[in-house]
């Protein structure tokens, strides 16, 4: 099958590229086609489809929202990447006339890119399937999360109004009603009608889909999958590691506070804690400055953006990885990649993530947000050497049994040809 993959970056910033590059290695390793449409990002990894690439709203190293500098051109085109690009249709339909693709898988698409995607492939005529790897379709802020409490006050509303009151999107009224608006206009205009199927990655994302007013038929939950990386002889086990995105709703703040209240109880028996992710954002200076408030410059190693292999080497040095997410995720890649490669993992007691553990001695859940649970987790595991590399193993079977990349690509073709035969059906049957 020729396949096209809609994502709006084409670079590793955080789990969602982590899935783009690692399923388009997969269909490629079975024989599909592989074409790609993005955002033309100066940090784009390379791709012959480059060319159909669209602009960014703001710079071309400028990706996300706060760190966009706001012309007037630039706020035009934010508009119209909220409610409709004709730029973006324009592109993509270029693209799709050029390569006549059997199905679409889109991922990530609001806000960068517009509905303009999937209004392209409804004229083009292209059976689509929409991966979601977030709960924008029922949640404004994408989190089912308000003041770090779980909130579901707009799943199941056409109108989320709510979101307005609350200033959900930023902790904005005014971008809480812009995409109220947007929302409202994407559906009225009939655009995720092009969508012939959903897939969720968490029982939980299914639920709050169906929920939200869309057919249990159309949502099909299909695990993410991770590669089983070879694992080396014991290396030195030196670090707690993070790995993922800056974001305040990761948890990445109460991370270092933990980490804080750890080194003052064990001082200099304490690993260092490595946080792999992007900080060159303004959240990320934020960060940096919380680190030397607590005078932890010396103890904290920003490792910044990795590829694969640099990933793979932090995680050979992790005595155990901290997901300290605040609020409901859809199982982060980065949790996996962990668990795969045989490290134990101390996450939020977040409905997702004790689903993907449960039944395995592979990590430790505490309350999201409790700074002093994450220590005490936290403790406990780099003081018994014994107990986590006992749960190291544990993970790496987890991985192997629940998240294998084979039974994820097997579900996912399956799912193409289904939706490729039903769209067959109904044109012949007119």
């Amino acid at each position: 099958m020729r396949i096209l993959i809609v994502h709006y970056r084409y670079f590793v910033s955080s789990g969602p590229e982590r899935y783009l590059f690692n399923v388009k290695r997969l269909l490629e390793e079975r024989g599909h086609e592989v074409v790609v449409f993005s955002v033309a990002y100066r940090q784009n990894e390379d791709s012959e489809w480059s060319s159909y690439f669209v602009p960014p709203i703001a710079g071309d190293d400028e990706v996300f929202l706060e760190d966009h500098t706001w012309t007037p051109r630039s706020a035009i085109r934010a508009l119209g990447r909220t409610f409709y690009s004709p730029e973006v249709h324009r592109a993509l339909s270029r693209l799709l006339r050029d390569t006549k693709p059997d199905v679409a898988l889109v991922l990530l698409y609001l806000r960068k890119m517009s509905p303009a995607v999937l209004a392209a492939l409804r004229q083009a005529h292209v059976p689509t399937v929409q991966r979601l790897s977030d709960y924008h379709m029922v949640c404004p802020a994408n989190v089912l999360t308000r003041d770090g409490v779980h909130c579901e006050e707009c799943v199941g509303r056409k109108l989320p109004l709510p979101s307005v009151r609350h200033g959900c999107v930023r902790g904005s009224r005014l971008l809480s009603g812009i995409d109220l608006l947007a929302m409202a206009y994407c559906r009225a205009a009939g655009f995720f009608d092009a969508v012939d199927a959903f897939v969720a990655p968490t029982a939980l994302m299914a639920d709050a889909m169906v929920r939200g007013g869309w057919p249990q038929a159309m949502v099909k939950v299909i695990s993410t999958p991770v590669a089983l990386p070879m694992l080396g002889e014991d290396s030195k086990r030196d670090v707690v590691l993070y790995l993922g995105r800056v974001d305040r709703m990761k948890g990445v703040f109460t991370l270092v506070d933990a980490y804080s209240i750890l080194v003052r109880a064990d001082g200099d028996e304490v690993p260092a804690l490595t946080l792999v992710g992007d900080v060159t954002s303004r959240l990320g200076a934020e960060l940096r400055s919380r680190v030397a408030e607590l005078d932890l410059q010396d103890r904290v190693v920003f490792a910044g953006l990795q590829d694969l292999s640099g990933v793979q080497y932090w995680l050979s040095r992790a005595i155990v990885s901290v997901v300290p997410s605040l609020g409901p995720e859809n199982l982060p890649n980065t949790m996996l990649e962990s668990l795969a490669a045989g490290v134990p993992v101390i996450a939020s007691d977040q409905p997702t993530l004790r689903e993907a553990l449960a039944g395995f001695d592979a990590g430790t859940l505490v309350p999201p947000g409790d700074s002093v649970a994450l220590a005490r987790a936290m403790a406990e595991v780099v003081s018994d050497p014994q107990r986590a590399r006992a749960a190291g193993r544990a993970a790496r079977l987890l991985a192997a049994e629940r998240f294998s990349e084979e039974t994820h690509v097997s579900a996912l073709t399956a799912l193409f040809q289904e939706v490729v035969s039903t769209r067959r059906a109904a044109s012949e049957s007119l």
